[in-house]
């Protein structure tokens, strides 16, 4: 099991040092499935952590001794009944950067192909 951080604003909340700086919550959490297969046959993985609203959108790293490693971003719940939560892998971001896929244009289940 790899520990891993969803940087965020869980409901707004943060750290406020300055007028001016407002720090993210490192909300810790498992890699819940295999990271080395998708989810469903999509670029996704599930993470096993108490998120709320704010939390979408956020980044995810992998965690390990010597270094935090980029490895998607945080989509939001499976259902408001788990922990279980969607991370989009890097491969899934790169996807979606190289073809454009934005604003709703192709449904996600359709990344892979």
């Amino acid at each position: 099991m790899q520990q891993c951080f969803i940087v965020g604003y869980p409901e707004g909340v943060g750290v406020r040092v300055s007028e001016r700086v407002f720090y993210p919550v490192w909300k810790s959490g498992n890699i819940a499935s295999e990271p080395r297969f998708f989810v469903d046959g999509v670029p996704k993985i599930l993470v096993d952590a108490t998120t709320c609203a704010g939390m979408s959108g956020s980044p995810v790293y992998a965690s390990s001794v010597s270094r935090n490693r980029f490895i998607g971003v945080y989509t939001g719940r499976t259902s408001m009944l788990t922990d279980l939560g969607f991370v989009f892998t890097t491969e899934a971001i790169c996807q979606i950067l190289q073809r454009g896929l934005f604003m709703g244009a192709i449904p996600y289940p359709n990344l892979n192909t």
